[in-house]
C-alpha cells in the first residue's frame, strides 16, 4: 500500500454506470507496481474522462493525427525525466481519456471480461502518465496491477 493519497477525478461523459472504486484501485495498484520511489509520499491526482467514440475519434485526430477511434489517450503533465524532479508534495500527473464502448468491443475480440479490459486500459494510461513507453516491462506491470485488483474482488 502506498503512503500517499491518490485522487482520481472521474468525468463520465457517457453516462455509464461504473464503480469509481475500480478506477481508484487500478490507479493505486499501477502506481504502486511502477516502483517509482519519488511518488510514495506525494499526494497524487489524475483526471479520467470517459467519452463516446465520436469524441475519442476527434481527440485522436487532433492529438495524434489518426482519424480513428482508440481505447485510450494519455495527456501527461510531465516528461519522463521531469516527474521525480518535482519537489511539490502534491502532483497532478495528467489526464487519461478512455472510450468504454471501444474497450467493450475490444474485450470481446481479446476474449476477456469487460472489467478486465477496462482495468488493463486504465493501467496502460497511468503508466504512460508516469513516462513508460510500450515495452514488455510496461505490459507486465499492467498485467500485475490488474491481477492484484481483480483477484481481491
Amino acid at each position: 500500500m502506498l503512503e500517499n493519497k491518490i485522487i482520481v477525478e472521474v468525468n463520465d461523459l457517457t453516462n455509464s454506470d461504473f464503480e469509481n472504486s475500480l478506477f481508484f484501485d487500478i490507479v493505486e495498484s499501477t502506481i504502486e507496481k511502477s516502483g517509482i520511489e519519488c511518488l510514495k509520499r506525494k499526494k497524487i491526482s489524475i483526471s479520467l474522462a470517459l467519452v463516446a467514440p465520436e469524441e475519442m475519434q476527434k481527440l485522436n485526430s487532433q492529438c495524434r493525427n489518426k482519424n480513428e477511434v482508440t481505447d485510450v489517450l494519455s495527456f501527461s503533465e510531465f516528461g519522463a525525466d521531469d516527474l521525480c524532479q518535482n519537489k511539490e508534495e502534491e502532483i497532478y500527473l495528467g489526464e487519461i481519456v478512455i472510450c468504454p464502448s471501444y474497450i467493450e468491443k475490444s474485450s470481446v475480440l481479446q476474449n476477456v471480461t469487460f472489467e478486465y479490459e477496462l482495468a488493463y486500459i486504465v493501467s496502460h494510461g497511468v503508466l504512460h502518465l508516469l513516462g513508460f513507453l510500450h515495452s514488455e516491462k510496461m505490459f507486465s506491470l499492467q498485467e500485475d496491477a490488474v491481477k492484484k485488483v481483480l483477484n481481491k474482488k
